[in-house]
């Protein structure tokens, strides 16, 4: 059975922040729910940070902690498998320790599987020798890793040589914990590490959080909620809490429902990874377009908007989005933009045919004015901001030392 969520979580070199951002995936990530880490061959320890976080919990002696049968279609997965995914044709088999047989292969019911992705006729897609320590690693080799210890070894195929697997010179997946799998090499940047996750994920619905930020907690409950109730509803969109390198909350964003006439002349305003989206959805219009590098996500939604998808809003902070020296969105927030951020939203509004007016952008501040989104904002971000230090308020009235930004604002 399918997940109903897949998380892509892009990194490149992700320092102090990965580890509390993966966290907040993994504690509320359900049997329902897929993580997909894609690291863009960090050199900083973030490689260190993701297997120790996604490392499977083995059980005695080694075997399998799952238990019991893993289905029909499975057995043997967890019996000391060897899996590959075969070139080309998007199947993945297993092989059972010392025997042929072939079965179906689900990496949800085990925990301990490297998956290793060929190109045309077996060779390694990224060109080239792979290094003397990794012969063999793309020629045809099955691979898997061991449960428990955190290795990683390959098999070349016809003898049992075994030797080092380094999943950053090709392209390769390590199928980690139940429901988790990531792989290290360099990518296109942060655009094409989401389409590579997302064309991984096996979810009905979609959603990628940055590893520098936080999924905040209750996000999954609220939308599987909302999601039961409206079985036909393909994109929800949440609220927003700004946060610093501490996790405290400096000020929170939200929003009201979707009209139309408020978009005519004014991008669609959703808040980054505070939306969730169909699978279906995301393929129809062709995912994200891998030239953009700031505005990638405001391009996705006008292309939701063009084929008719409406978000639902969902009533909830998901998002805790870290501003820090290092976001590469960080001046924007200043009032300072990179020339090439601007740059990159007028080529997106015009590829978009948007026609952004200042009577538009008026309309929608009025809107939000009168719904109450500016009032509940500004009482909440007091609210979740320490009392104590509410005189000692930042640049647009943020708090510079406020509460943190989990169990405490869950409920907001």
């Amino acid at each position: 059975m399918s997940p109903l969520f897949s998380i892509v979580m892009p990194v490149l070199n992700g320092g102090a922040f990965l580890e509390r951002a993966l966290r907040s995936v993994l504690a509320q990530a359900g049997e329902d729910t897929e993580v997909i880490v894609v690291d863009g061959g960090s050199t900083d320890g973030s490689v260190a940070v993701i297997e120790a976080l996604l490392r499977p919990r083995s059980g005695r002696n080694g075997e399998c902690k799952n238990g019991g049968g893993a289905g029909e279609g499975a057995q043997g997965a967890c019996d000391g498998g060897l899996a590959r995914e075969e070139p080309g044709d998007g199947g993945v088999l297993t092989q059972r320790r010392g025997d042929a047989e072939t079965q179906g292969f689900y990496p949800h019911l085990c925990d301990h599987w490297v998956v290793a992705k060929r190109g045309r006729n077996g060779e390694c897609k990224n060109g080239g020798g792979a290094g003397e320590g990794a012969q063999g690693a793309c020629d045809g080799g099955l691979a898997r890793g061991e449960p428990g210890d955190g290795s990683v070894c390959t098999q070349r195929r016809g003898d049992a040589e075994t030797q080092g697997f380094y999943p950053h010179l090709c392209d390769h997946w390590v199928v980690a914990k139940r429901g988790a799998l990531w792989c290290s090499e360099p990518d296109g940047g942060q655009s094409a590490a989401l389409n590579k996750g997302f064309a991984r994920a096996r979810g009905r619905y979609l959603l990628w959080i940055n590893a520098d930020d936080l999924l905040l907690p209750g996000t999954l409950d609220r939308a599987r909620a909302h999601l039961r109730a409206h079985p036909g509803c393909s994109w929800l969109a949440g609220n927003l809490v700004y946060i610093d390198a501490q996790d405290r909350v400096l000020r929170v964003a939200r929003d009201g429902r979707w009209h139309d006439w408020l978009y005519r002349h004014a991008p669609v305003r959703v808040y980054g990874p505070t939306s969730i989206f169909s699978r279906e959805l995301f393929e129809r219009v062709g995912g994200f377009d891998e030239s953009l590098h700031y505005l990638m996500d405001t391009d996705l939604w006008l292309r939701f908007k063009a084929v008719g998808a409406r978000f639902d809003r969902l009533p909830h902070y998901c998002w805790a989005f870290r501003v820090h020296g290092g976001s590469k969105t960080a001046a924007d927030l200043r009032g300072a933009a990179d020339p090439r951020m601007l740059e990159e939203r007028a080529r997106v509004y015009a590829k978009n045919g948007l026609r952004v007016t200042r009577a538009g952008l008026w309309q929608q501040r009025a809107w939000r004015l009168l719904n109450g989104c500016y009032a509940r904002a500004w009482w909440e971000s007091r609210r979740y901001c320490d009392p104590l230090l509410r005189p000692r308020s930042g640049r647009n009235g943020e708090c510079k030392n406020g509460r943190g930004a989990g169990e405490d604002a869950q409920g907001a």
